[in-house]
């Protein structure tokens, strides 16, 4: 029995037909139309974004990128926006004030500078002395040492030697004498424009040589503030042919830099801290009372230089007797009265 294959596929063919359903014998346009609206429909995983700003304000949708190269890329992205503001709006810079040019010292008048405060016939002999560098304008006008109203000058010797800086003048340099204090300056002349001392121009020094030799029984040097001290070490402590780095100051005499009174060096309780340490420094904390008793008068300086005469011939050494006979005199120059010579009450 032979059978027709194309007969028997045939009806297997009419079977599966019957069992299609109805959706797969619609025509192809419409499966497509109902495939796209089940995908329409379905949700879509999207991947993560960070919002950012546009520089109109906008949102924008833009990736994360955590590389490397993406990082680099924003710090120079945020460097050259800060670099921008910087250029757009620059702080403004702080200019150094150049130095005001010194003035020609030739259009400048001369300043001459006050005569020493010397003890009177009445006071003890001198211990100590006081030097400023030159008097300030106020004080050429005035005549009067430290007469600017802010230097403190007069406070702290008030404070040390127990008396009121508010006196006059006259009581106030009495005051000083009496407890055996010479007041002066180091330099005799000079041009300055103002009164700071960084402007003194073409100074000339005191001719300290005489003072020495009129006050022998001065002991110490105060020198009030740094120019003070670097005109007097510069031209009166200047080397010598043996004088030991000492100069015109006799080896027995002690110098000593003090803070400066001046206004210009302002500090917090700079009456108190100055009142310190010029006590400490110049009078090595002695109080008022034990400069007093501590004082030499005219009678024993005449007594001491004659018995260092009585020890000088009591010498065997000519030239030993001759040192220290000239060592205890104190005449003055050219055997005539002297600018140093001890004031008549």
């Amino acid at each position: 029995m032979s059978i027709d294959a194309k007969s028997f596929f045939a009806q297997f063919a009419a079977n599966n037909s019957n069992s299609v359903p109805a959706a797969a014998s619609q025509p192809d346009d419409a499966r497509k139309a109902a495939l796209r609206a089940k995908l329409a429909s379905a949700p879509v995983a999207r991947p993560s974004r960070k919002r950012a700003k546009t520089d109109s304000g906008a949102s924008a949708a833009t990736a994360i990128d955590l590389s490397d190269d993406a990082e680099e890329s924003a710090s120079s992205s945020s460097s050259s926006s800060s670099d921008s503001k910087q250029q757009q709006s620059p702080k403004p810079s702080k200019k150094r004030k150049k130095p005001a040019a010194a003035a020609d010292p030739a259009k400048l008048a001369l300043k001459v500078g006050l005569p020493p405060i010397l003890p009177s016939s009445s006071d003890p002999l001198p211990h100590t002395l006081v030097l400023g560098s030159g008097p300030s304008d106020a004080s050429l006008k005035e005549q009067k040492y430290y007469a600017h109203a802010q230097n403190a000058f007069w406070k702290v010797m008030g404070s040390i030697l127990g008396f009121d800086s508010n006196l006059p003048y006259e009581q106030r340099t009495a005051q000083l004498t009496r407890h055996g204090i010479v007041l002066w300056d180091v330099l005799a002349s000079f041009k300055r424009q103002g009164s700071m001392d960084n402007a003194i121009q073409s100074p000339v020094v005191n001719n300290f040589a005489a003072f020495f030799a009129e006050h022998p029984s001065i002991r110490s040097i105060g020198l009030n503030g740094g120019s003070a001290a670097a005109f007097f070490k510069k031209e009166v402590m200047k080397q010598t042919r043996g004088s030991k780095g000492r100069g015109l100051v006799p080896a027995n005499v002690r110098v000593v830099q003090l803070p400066s009174t001046s206004p210009a060096h302002a500090m917090k309780d700079a009456v108190q801290v100055k009142t310190q340490k010029w006590h400490e420094l110049l009078f090595e904390n002695r109080s008022a009372a034990e400069l007093l008793a501590a004082r030499e008068f005219p009678e024993q300086e005449a007594s001491s230089s004659s018995s260092s005469a009585s020890s000088a011939s009591a010498c065997e050494n000519p030239r030993e007797a001759d040192d220290l006979a000239s060592s205890s005199s104190s005449s003055s120059l050219d055997g005539g009265s002297s600018l140093f010579t001890r004031k008549t009450s």
